[in-house]
């Protein structure tokens, strides 16, 4: 097998699911390790005949697709193995598939090849046994089978069966289907106007098609650093945070898939740094989060902070270069307003007021319509400042009125102080001492 087909197997091993393409490379590829290896050719022959079974349109000579039937038949039958009928044999209706023989010289081969514990699961048993429905085993054919109708392996059989008139022999079998836990097959009888039709149930299993022993044990050390460094982080023990942090960073690239563990990791990781430092510079790690999240209220999350950030240190270019992302990010007119408060701030900062204004006034617009009223009153004082400092003193002291009411509807004591205190000072501003006097006199009686 050359590297860049090793490779591609490897990362087909990865999958978290399996389709018929990547059943189909996989038991092809395996194959052909096994035709390479005289000792896995001489002794596995489970897994050489589900090999060839996915290779063919259907199986009717390979040597153990006899077993398969004569397995088949003990089950149905509850025969023993003198062919004789014993009620008290459990129906072993999962045993002629040989599913754990079949696992077991699986593992061996890839384990061997990859250096490495690789353990299918029966997740993969359900992806294969999906791709071989309606791929029919028939070794009793006239023509072609293996156990050619009055032949003497096929005479042999039915004398080791005890197969007589009255017990036809079940001589050909196909999967008609499949739907988690069962596989459901038919099989036909010999002589017989009719079929068998039965199912298999199979454990439930969640978990991958296969599983890497040992990256297993480097996701479980990876989750473990991630419940760490969140309970650090919320203890605020900053720069034990930042140790966890970096062992995971350290990790990330041995740890297959686990996307939103990574995008946890950068994203706490740019929060503690922020906390830790105040440098730009882990805004990095908040543009590699994002890399990983597709849910939309995270991503907003995640470039709402970065360009509030940015903005706090006036970098203009990368407070513009996230916004822009925010702003692709929040669709919806649920998640419309913020971004278009915070572009408003940035653009007051950048004493571009008439923009800021429009700015705050479609947040404002987005507020309202879906009913974000804390976050209007924030945008209101947002407004207040880009008409304060366009000498607008009147209309802003009107909005902070409004905010006022607003907050008195929501009930929020915090808000509605701080609501008041801005419209004080901005009276004291225009000097008006007196009217101002009267707005914080007022503000006991929230207390109310």
């Amino acid at each position: 097998m050359s590297r860049s087909t090793a490779q591609t197997l490897l990362n087909v091993l990865h999958h978290k699911k399996m389709g018929n393409t990547t059943v189909s490379f996989l038991m092809n590829e395996v194959r052909k390790l096994v035709e390479e290896n005289e000792v896995w050719k001489r002794s596995f022959h489970v897994l050489g005949f589900y090999c060839d079974w996915c290779m063919h349109s259907k199986i009717d000579r390979n040597q153990h697709s006899e077993t398969l039937i004569r397995d088949l038949n003990k089950s149905i039958w509850q025969l023993d193995d003198s062919g004789n009928i014993d009620p008290s044999k459990p129906m072993d209706v999962s045993g002629f598939f040989k599913i754990p023989q079949l696992l077991k010289e699986l593992e061996i081969v890839l384990s061997a090849y990859y250096g490495e514990l690789v353990f299918p699961t029966y997740t993969f048993i359900f992806a294969l046994f999906n791709y071989l429905k309606e791929v029919p085993v028939v070794p009793i054919d006239a023509l072609k089978g293996k156990l050619s109708k009055g032949s003497e392996g096929y005479n042999a059989l039915c004398h080791e069966l005890q197969i007589s008139a009255h017990r036809p022999l079940l001589k050909n079998i196909e999967i008609i289907g499949y739907k988690s836990p069962c596989l459901y097959y038919r099989a036909e009888m010999d002589g017989v106007q009719s079929e068998v039709q039965g199912q298999v149930e199979f454990p439930i299993c969640n978990d991958t098609p296969f599983v890497f022993i040992l990256e297993r044990n480097k996701e479980k050390s990876f989750e473990e650093l991630a419940r760490n460094a969140q309970q650090l982080w919320q203890m605020k023990r900053l720069d034990e945070a930042s140790v966890c942090l970096n062992k995971m960073k350290s990790m990330a690239s041995e740890i297959i898939g686990m996307d939103p563990l990574k995008a946890m990791m950068y994203h706490l990781a740019m929060e503690v740094e922020w906390a830790r430092t105040g440098k730009v510079e882990v805004l990095a790690d908040g543009e590699k989060a994002l890399k990983y999240v597709a849910e939309i209220q995270t991503r907003c999350l995640i470039c709402h902070n970065m360009t509030a950030y940015a903005i706090q240190k006036k970098e203009w270019q990368l407070a513009e270069q996230y916004l822009k992302e925010y702003l692709k990010n929040a669709q919806l007119a649920i998640f419309r307003a913020s971004p278009l408060q915070m572009k408003g701030r940035l653009l007051f900062m950048q004493h571009q007021y008439d923009k800021a204004m429009k700015a705050y006034g479609q947040a404002a617009g987005y507020a309202s319509q879906c009913h974000q009223e804390d976050l209007l009153i924030y945008i209101i004082w947002g407004m207040v400042d880009v008409l304060a400092a366009k000498g607008q003193y009147q209309t802003a002291i009107s909005e902070l009125t409004h905010a006022e009411q607003l907050a008195n509807e929501l009930k929020k004591l915090d808000i509605r102080v701080r609501t008041s205190m801005l419209k004080a000072q901005l009276l004291i501003k225009m000097g008006d001492e007196a009217t101002a006097l009267k707005v914080v006199e007022k503000i006991p009686q929230y207390n109310d």
